[in-house]
């Protein structure tokens, strides 16, 4: 198989790459919703349950009065690790239930637009960090300027997705252990037995981290690492890119969800059919 790699110096990490592309299919929510599955997401599609990864790079960009959280944390003698896990253990005590929170892109908090398990979820979430920065939860959800888990602007957005992606080094945060990012996990996914369906890709049939076809990869892991099946998994161990353009398409939306529909449309199109020389 031939893909298209990226024009110039681009690289798949620039914002104006995969960032802006899941930026355009998930959205850049400035709140923790609920994703409509019961998950506590936030951002660009950061799901936060059972994630402390995630939880890492969401707090990473928590503030108060210019303080950090974990800087704060820090200095009153609590490991960035115990952070991480005292919020987890909050968003794992919650069930979140209902339909999915706040509308279609929504770019203000509105507390009528989310359910109450949501609401109280946010709540329980918001007091724990106005606890570590020493003020009241009306105090700190006032001042504009911070950022909490509900008012989480798209600049915080952006940069937590970046991190979660290209993974973050050791003790960036604290002392909190290196994270391996998405993209370095889809690659070991689709190569390595441990995917679950007893399929590996060579690596000469994957497209280059810097190509169209790549970014489509792993946005279809990070939506879910189920979400690649043995179906494409075969495809590209076949190096059967026009079955693979196939699968993305039609074979990855088990629910028929027609939201996950216009996704996988626009993942297969930037995956690309192959040439006639292909």
């Amino acid at each position: 198989m031939s893909f298209d790699t990226l024009t110039g110096s681009a690289n798949w990490s620039d914002n104006a790459q995969l960032p802006d592309f899941l930026w355009s299919v998930e959205g850049n929510i400035p709140f923790l919703y609920n994703d409509g599955k019961g998950n506590a997401t936030i951002g660009i599609g950061l799901n936060l349950r059972n994630n402390a990864d995630n939880m890492a790079v969401v707090l990473g960009q928590m503030t108060y009065a210019g303080q950090s959280l974990f800087a704060t944390a820090a200095a009153q003698g609590i490991s960035a690790v115990v952070v991480v896990t005292t919020f987890e253990n909050v968003i794992s005590s919650i069930s979140l239930k209902g339909p999915a929170d706040g509308g279609v892109n929504p770019t203000t908090y509105n507390p009528l637009a989310v359910n109450s398990s949501t609401l109280s979820l946010e709540n329980r979430l918001n007091s724990l960090l106005a606890g570590y920065f020493g003020v009241s939860v009306g105090a700190l959800t006032s001042n504009a300027d911070a950022v909490t888990f509900t008012n989480f602007p798209s600049s915080a957005g952006l940069i937590a997705l970046q991190q979660a992606m290209k993974g973050v080094a050791a003790n960036t945060f604290g002392n909190y252990p290196a994270i391996t990012g998405y993209n370095a996990k889809a690659f070991t996914f689709l190569t390595t037995l441990n995917n679950g369906h007893g399929e590996t890709v060579p690596t000469s049939n994957l497209p280059s981290f810097n190509s169209g076809a790549w970014e489509a990869l792993a946005s279809l892991f990070f939506n879910g690492s189920n979400t690649i099946g043995t179906g494409l998994l075969t495809a590209l161990a076949d190096n059967n890119k026009a079955e693979a353009w196939y699968q993305i398409r039609y074979q990855t939306n088990s629910a028929q969800d027609p939201g996950v529909a216009t996704r996988r449309y626009q993942e297969s199109q930037l995956f690309g059919l192959p040439a006639t020389s292909d």
